[in-house]
């Protein structure tokens, strides 16, 4: 996947391809890396409630949760914001 306007980008494996009569064609992709949501329980909002990445709580949440998966893997696995 490529977002244009960022210039930024995420490693996939490509699933399939197809070609749509308007002769644009689409790959659908699996990430390479493993996808990680953060978040915290508030039994008000229904349960578990994600955090965004620009939530200012991430910048409180994130160093510890980065620092658990690396005492946890060491370099076998990171995490990246």
């Amino acid at each position: 996947f490529v977002d244009p306007e960022t210039n930024s980008f995420i490693d996939c494996y490509a699933d399939s391809i197809v070609t749509l009569p308007d002769g644009i064609t689409y790959t659908v992709g699996e990430p390479c890396d493993y996808a990680v949501a953060l978040g915290y329980v508030d039994e008000r909002e229904g349960g578990l409630v994600p955090l965004e990445l620009d939530d200012p709580m991430m910048d409180d949440v994130f160093p510890v949760a980065e620092l658990i998966i690396e005492e946890e893997f060491g370099e076998e696995l990171s995490l990246q914001r």
